[in-house]
C-alpha cells in the first residue's frame, strides 16, 4: 500500500482552486474516503480523480516538517523578554529559526492561545477574590500603609509623649497610662485597616 500524502484541507482548496468551505463539504461527500483524522490523503484515488477533473495536476508532494533551529542569543519560551528579543530579528533570521514563515506563523498562533488561556485564568481568579491586581495594591494598599507608617513615626510620637508626660505630672498609675496608650495604637491600626477593608470591597 503507498504511504498515505496527508495535507491540510486548507492547501487542498489552495491546490484546487476552491474555498476552504467548498472542500470541508467534499470531505464531507465524496471526498470522505480521502479524510484521515482531519487531513486529507492526497494520493488517494478521490482526490486524484477530484483534481483531475479540474485540470490541476494531482502530484502533491508529501508536506516537508522544517525543524525549528536555534538562533544563539535568542528564546522563544514566550516571556516579555523573548519576545521583544524576537522583534530584533530579520525576517531571514525568523525563518531560519522557525523554519519559514509559516511555521513562525504558527507558533504565534500557538502563543496567542497560551496567553488567551492564562488572561482568563487570572481573570477568573481576581473575580473570585484569590488573586489583587498589581495597581490595587501599589495604588492602594501601599498607599494606606505609607499613610499609617507617618502617622506612627511622626504624629503619634507626639500624641504619647504628651499623654505621659501629663500622667507622669498628675501622678497617674502606670498600668492606665498603659491602657491609653494601647487604646491610641489600636484606634490607628483600626482606622487603618477599615480604609484597606473599604478599598477592597469598592475594587
Amino acid at each position: 500500500m503507498p504511504a498515505r500524502i496527508l495535507i491540510s484541507k486548507a492547501d487542498l482548496a489552495k491546490k484546487a482552486g476552491k474555498s476552504r468551505a467548498t472542500i470541508g463539504k467534499l470531505c464531507l461527500g465524496r471526498l470522505k474516503p480521502a479524510v484521515v483524522n482531519g487531513k486529507v490523503d492526497a494520493g488517494h484515488p478521490a482526490v486524484v480523480q477530484y483534481l483531475s477533473e479540474r485540470g490541476v495536476d494531482p502530484t502533491v508532494p508529501a508536506p516537508r516538517k522544517a525543524q525549528r533551529r536555534k538562533t544563539e542569543g535568542h528564546a522563544d519560551d514566550g516571556t516579555p523578554e523573548a519576545m521583544a528579543s524576537l522583534t530584533q530579528l530579520t525576517l531571514a533570521e525568523l525563518e531560519r529559526k522557525f523554519g519559514g514563515n509559516e511555521e513562525f506563523a504558527v507558533w504565534l498562533k500557538e502563543l496567542k492561545l497560551v496567553e488567551d488561556i492564562r488572561a482568563k485564568r487570572l481573570e477568573n481568579e481576581e473575580t473570585e477574590g484569590s488573586l489583587i491586581r498589581r495597581d490595587l495594591v501599589e495604588t492602594h494598599l501601599l498607599g494606606l500603609i505609607e499613610e499609617q507608617h507617618q502617622r506612627l513615626l511622626h504624629d503619634l510620637p507626639k500624641t504619647l509623649a504628651r499623654t505621659l508626660h501629663a500622667h507622669a505630672t498628675a501622678g497617674i498609675a502606670l498600668e492606665q497610662s498603659e491602657r491609653e496608650i494601647r487604646q491610641t495604637l489600636g484606634k490607628t491600626l483600626d482606622a487603618t485597616k477599615s480604609k484597606v477593608t473599604r478599598r477592597l470591597r469598592r475594587k
